[in-house]
């Protein structure tokens, strides 16, 4: 059991730290926007809630809360539109900001701005008006630790566990929208030529725990993997914002609420064609 715990903690982990790199999602803007600004707390405030939804998606993904899920289906296209008008607050705020060449040239920014609230809630807010990093991480996870198994390397049951969960997914998105479904990535249902990995399909041979202690560390891993990532990108950022003129960074920053006034429209038209 310690080293299915130890393999999936490590997969798990690699997972976050990878997906995390390319997406220029919201999370990912607001840190990039506000580390320019030279805002470290704030970044890692905004880090920290984003990766605790993480957590909590993830978790709730593999263990099999698909029935939280079926009840979190209708309201979505509620949730979208409530998160674009969150976006375009903030991208509001963002593209309206402006340092001067004195904040610049500090190494850190006052005491004062450094230390204001709202950036844990912030970060969770971003990921909880995000419904599909549900379907999103368990599509990654699926794939990642699929294509693991057919190595012929133990996942732990988690493979099996993620499959079936999958499906259920499926199925309540194919209900919901009479046999249409939505955001399950059809990559998901890649056939990968597997060799058995010797605890997979034997879950039952566990303890009643295992199930939840194997999912529990799969997901804090990943959130892990996640914070990891963007802790780095802050202190890069924050490390080398010195080096860029004045009015190209003032530009970078402008540029950022430009995307999350994108993302916005995305969302808003995408909660309302699911209304309509």
């Amino acid at each position: 059991m310690l080293e299915n715990l130890t393999t999936i903690s490590l997969i798990g982990f690699a997972i976050g730290f990878a997906f995390s790199v390319p997406v220029a999602g919201p999370v990912s803007i607001m840190i990039t926007a506000n580390a320019l600004r030279g805002k470290k707390r704030f970044c890692l405030r905004v880090n920290a809630g984003a990766a605790l939804v993480e957590f909590l998606y993830v978790f709730a993904g593999i263990y099999g809360l698909t029935r939280l899920f079926a009840l979190y289906y209708p309201f979505i296209p509620y949730i979208l539109i409530a998160g674009s008008l969150f976006l375009i607050y903030l991208g509001y705020n963002i593209s309206r900001s402006r340092l001067d060449v004195e904040i610049v040239e500090k190494k850190n920014i006052s005491a004062k701005r450094n230390r204001r609230p709202g950036g844990f809630i912030t970060g969770f807010l971003l990921n909880l008006f995000s419904p599909t990093l549900f379907v999103g991480w368990l599509t990654a996870s699926f794939l990642v630790i699929s294509f693991i198994a057919s190595l012929g390397y133990s996942t732990g049951g988690i493979r099996d566990m993620l499959n079936k969960h999958m499906n259920e997914v499926n199925t309540i998105e194919s209900i919901e929208n009479k046999g249409t479904g939505l955001s399950i990535d059809k990559t998901a249902e890649m056939n990968f030529s597997q060799k058995t990995a010797p605890e997979d399909g034997q879950i039952k041979n566990h303890p009643p725990y295992y199930p939840m202690v194997i999912s529990l560390s799969y997901a804090f891993f990943l959130a892990l993997g996640s914070l990891v990532w963007f802790i780095i990108l802050t202190n890069i950022l924050i490390r080398y914002r010195n080096k860029l003129n004045i009015n190209i960074l003032n530009k970078l920053i402008r540029s950022m609420g430009y995307l999350l006034y994108l993302i916005s429209i995305v969302l808003f038209y995408t909660g309302i064609s699911k209304l309509l």
